[in-house]
């Protein structure tokens, strides 16, 4: 761990992990230890954290994000108020200005990590967060829209720490170690601009997995997995060209947000690759359809291959096709 001290403004932390993360206590905190000093007008936040297993995360770094905070790569950015919890698995930060802030936080041993979003601080009352358990994160990989063909600079989620570099001619980029559960907007930024691009308004990680998320596809996104193993379907070995049946009836999608037609439908394999399908039956009111998807390779015994629905954006061109499902034959 290295410590940096900018005189009278903040004192940084620079945890060298695997990406390197600016972690600023602000002189705007309030300190009543001996020797400390006491700033006017400071609110608290506080609140415990704990372990799967219930037991009080001791020495788990705690930052406290405005809710707008954009991440950079320069390290000279905007300060974020932080602490680390102790044995209790207790923390308490003070911060000088009233608004809406993410709190994000990472045991430094074993890796896990939380994120509570949109934590009010308003007047002079301190504010208790309560207790929140940490998980093993999980990662978003991004399939770039062409606009941004060519284009280099950075993904980030807007109020947190969390952002990767885009090279030139990268069409996947990968958020690794972002807390489980909904995440913030995901906003790329060229070299060289501070115009942002808004991609997706919120995504949903869960812990140890991967996420895709594509923005020409369409907000909203399920993941399926094709379990072939013997607590699956059972299949022992790999099969070509087969048709999927999906039945909307079993998995959580609410057809309202489709079009009445299913036309704004993409579905496509893990890497981003489109899968034609056919739709036999579709009933929005019900909430009840019936698509076919041809699958190139459905792997044997395997119980990590996904393919994903998209859905949502009104411009994207769906892959249906009878004739690409089933053969004639």
């Amino acid at each position: 761990m290295r410590k940096c001290f900018l005189p009278g403004r903040c004192s940084c932390i620079w945890w060298v992990l695997f990406v390197p993360i600016l972690l600023c206590r602000c002189g705007t905190s309030t300190s009543t230890g001996p020797g400390g000093t006491d700033f006017p007008n400071t609110r608290t936040v506080a609140g415990t954290i704990l372990h799967e297993d219930g037991t009080p995360a001791s020495f788990t770094e705690v930052l406290l994000i405005p809710r707008d905070f954009v991440p950079s790569f320069d390290r000279t950015a905007a300060c974020i108020a932080a602490d680390s919890t102790d044995s209790s698995g207790d923390y308490s930060i003070t911060v000088s200005d009233s608004g809406t802030y993410n709190l994000q936080a990472i045991h430094l041993q074993k890796r896990t990590r939380l994120l509570v979003r949109d934590i009010l601080v308003a007047g002079e009352d301190a504010v208790r967060v309560g207790e929140n358990t940490l998980s093993p994160p999980g990662a978003i990989e991004v399939a770039l829209p062409d606009s941004l063909d060519g284009l280099e600079g950075y993904l980030y989620l807007r109020g947190t720490c969390y952002r990767a570099t885009v090279g030139g001619s990268a069409t996947n980029t990968v958020i690794d170690s972002v807390p489980a559960g909904t995440v913030p907007a995901l906003w790329f930024v060229p070299t060289g601009s501070s115009n942002g691009q808004l991609l997706q308004d919120s995504t949903t990680v869960k812990p140890g997995d991967t996420t895709l998320v594509a923005p020409q596809n369409g907000p909203f996104s399920l993941k399926l997995i094709l379990n072939t193993t013997v607590s699956g379907a059972d299949v022992a070995e790999d099969v070509h060209h087969f048709p999927l049946a999906i039945r909307f009836s079993t998995l959580p999608i609410d057809m309202s947000r489709l079009k009445p037609d299913g036309s704004d439908l993409v579905v496509t394999r893990s890497d981003n690759m489109p899968l034609p399908y056919e739709i036999e039956s579709w009933d929005q009111e019900r909430n009840e359809a019936l698509v076919w998807v041809k699958v190139d390779t459905i792997f044997g015994n395997n119980a990590t291959q996904s393919v994903y629905l998209f859905w949502g954006n009104p411009s994207s061109i769906p892959s249906t096709s009878s004739s690409a499902v089933f053969d004639t034959a």
